[in-house]
């Protein structure tokens, strides 16, 4: 008498989520939160990887630097993803010494 054995194989098929920053100096730290769970970097892109879904994410902050789009969602439907993200450095302000008043 045979015992027959059954195995079964589950895959979960993942895709890549890519975060390409731009516009910040070369170096800067920035983070990426993408359902639920964050990264950083000090180079230009921070990669994740998901089943299909639609998934929130969330750009933290970058001192000197504002943010084209600091939040937002993303569908993976079969294929990867790349979501832009531009930094542009804040002016910098400088006050200018107060001259006395004139009197005349």
């Amino acid at each position: 008498m045979g015992v027959s054995i059954s195995k079964f194989i589950v895959l979960t098929i993942v895709y890549l989520v890519t975060f390409t920053e731009s516009g910040s100096q070369s170096g800067t730290s920035w983070s990426v939160t993408f359902n639920g769970t964050t990264l950083s970097s000090k180079t230009n892109t921070i990669t994740f990887s998901l089943s299909n879904g639609t998934y929130s994410y969330t750009i933290g902050n970058v001192s000197g630097y504002n943010i084209s789009k600091s939040s937002g969602s993303i569908t993976a439907s079969g294929k990867n993803v790349t979501q832009s993200i531009t930094f542009s450095s804040v002016p910098s302000i400088t006050q200018q010494p107060k001259k006395p008043p004139l009197f005349f």
